[in-house]
Formats: C-alpha cells, structure tokens, sequence
C-alpha cells in the first residue's frame, strides 16, 4: 500500500516537472554570411558586435561598433544573411523599441 502511493506521488511530481518548465525556443542557426563576417573580421578598434534580437516576429542580425570614437551605422541582416535597410524616418531606437529576445552572439577578440 505504501509503495503504491509512494509511487503516484513520484508520477504526480514528475507530471508537475514536466508540465511547469517553460520550453524556450530552438536557437536559430546564424546565416552564412553573418558566420563569415564573424570568422574574417580582425579590426577590433572600435568593439565591433553582432546581436541577434526578435523583431515582427522575425529574427535579425544586427552588426553595430560599441567604440567611443568611432561613428557608425547598425548593419542589419534578415534571418538569412541578406543586408537590408530600415525604412526612411525609422530609427535604431525605434528598433530596439520593438524588438525583443536579444542576444549578443558575437564581439571582436582581436
């Protein structure tokens, strides 16, 4: 008797186990071009990186410079590697506004 209860008590915590953990998404495999301009940039002068956030339900690359000196521009890439460009009036702080799930994948280590 005292097995049997025993034992739905193990079934009944390993259900709640199983049934209460949130299941994050798959990480999405990062596009050719963005691995390639990971592997071949050297220049580390202004603190090039590369994150990744969710935005209109698509994710997307983002290559931005963290330097103090150094005047640039976010590079974006759609979910397959492809350079695009935010519309006109559309601002990288309206960007990181409506985006979401960031991730840094990648700094310079040169």
């Amino acid at each position: 008797m005292k097995t049997t209860k025993l034992n739905h008590t193990l079934i009944l915590f390993v259900l709640l186990l199983c049934f209460s953990c949130n299941k994050s998404k798959d990480e999405p495999e990062v596009p050719a071009a963005v691995n390639e301009l990971m592997s071949t940039t050297s220049n580390c002068t202004c603190d090039p990186n590369i994150s990744r956030y969710l935005w209109k339900d698509k994710y997307v690359y983002v290559l931005t410079a963290r330097g103090p000196a150094c005047d640039s521009h976010p590079i974006f890439f759609d979910e397959n590697g492809n350079k695009f460009n935010m519309e006109t009036g559309y601002s990288f702080d309206d960007f990181l506004k409506d985006s979401s799930d960031k991730k840094i994948i990648w700094s310079c280590q040169g």
